[in-house]
């Protein structure tokens, strides 16, 4: 029977923090600028390998990490850069059946008919 007004205060609670800024926490802004001051090109010293099952946010500490460090990379990239270009030499060879369309001529630079 009062479920609707906690429901009304909840949210008159829920609009007041967000027009105030109480949760702004909780988005990320565009082009995060590290504070830290620029280390001698080549001079990082830091290896990391950051590991988690999918649906865990891997692919946004990727994106954070290529914004703070230029050499990370995500299963992704290496996927679509590395393992699909031997892949499809591989199975081009006539003894794999060879003769497929060539996979590597669709979406890359150069190749607009």
């Amino acid at each position: 029977r009062d479920a609707p007004c906690r429901f009304c205060v909840y949210l008159h609670a829920a609009v007041a923090c967000a027009s105030r800024g109480l949760w702004c926490w909780t988005w990320e802004p565009v082009g995060f600028q590290c504070r830290h001051p620029r280390l001698p090109v080549n001079r990082t010293r830091i290896r990391a390998l950051v590991y988690g099952p999918a649906k865990t946010g891997t692919t946004q500490a990727a994106r954070l990490l290529q914004e703070l460090y230029a050499n990370s990379w995500h299963s992704e990239d290496w996927r679509f850069h590395i393992w699909a270009p031997l892949v499809d030499e591989f199975y081009a060879r006539p003894e794999h059946g060879g003769g497929m369309f060539p996979w590597q001529r669709l979406a890359t630079p150069g190749t607009a008919a």
